[in-house]
């Protein structure tokens, strides 16, 4: 279960744009808020890549992306 609320505080935290996030995994803007609201799910290589993009240790992205 994904934690929107660290996910989308790293978001804002990392100061890049929602639009670059999303080019970068190569979604559209639409796609991307999608997926930060839950409707829509990550693919792993998605979390991978947002993860390297917002500079997540490996304990952030689990706590974000294996929330329990």
């Amino acid at each position: 279960m994904v934690n929107y609320e660290k996910l989308n505080a790293a978001v804002k935290n990392s100061g890049l744009k929602k639009s670059f996030i999303a080019e970068n995994l190569g979604l559209t803007p639409y796609g991307l808020a999608k997926k930060l609201t839950g409707e829509t799910e990550f693919k792993a290589s998605e979390m991978f890549n947002i993860s390297e993009l917002l500079n997540l240790n490996s304990v952030a992205r689990d706590e974000i992306f294996f929330a329990q």
